[in-house]
């Protein structure tokens, strides 16, 4: 049940989700996409934020309303991180991983 480098959990997806202000990088590992379709949900971000005039850091956009845009909610992240804690603590229980050898999500 290992993950691969590339692949993000889903309890790092909600940490991310719950941070005020993503980056591209976050953006990337919240939609398990690549640089250019994170690049433009966080265009779409800006347009939304300058239509309804929220200031901007440099290179961020709020996380709020990229949840917003992927039409996901904080409980969303927070229900598959469960889920997946979950589905590992049974993978080890199975297993009969020990605390010392269990498989992390």
């Amino acid at each position: 049940m290992k993950k691969s480098k590339m692949e993000t959990s889903w309890y790092e997806k909600y940490h991310i989700a719950m941070k005020e202000w993503v980056t591209i990088q976050d953006i990337m590992k919240l939609t398990s996409t690549g640089q250019p379709s994170a690049m433009a949900l966080r265009e779409d971000a800006i347009e939304y934020c300058v239509m309804n005039e929220i200031d901007l850091p440099t290179k961020q956009v709020p996380a709020e309303v990229v949840l917003k845009l992927m039409d996901k909610d904080l409980d969303y992240f927070y229900r598959k991180m469960v889920r997946e804690l979950e589905a590992v603590e049974m993978y080890n229980r199975a297993y009969g991983k020990g605390m010392d050898d269990s498989v992390s999500a």
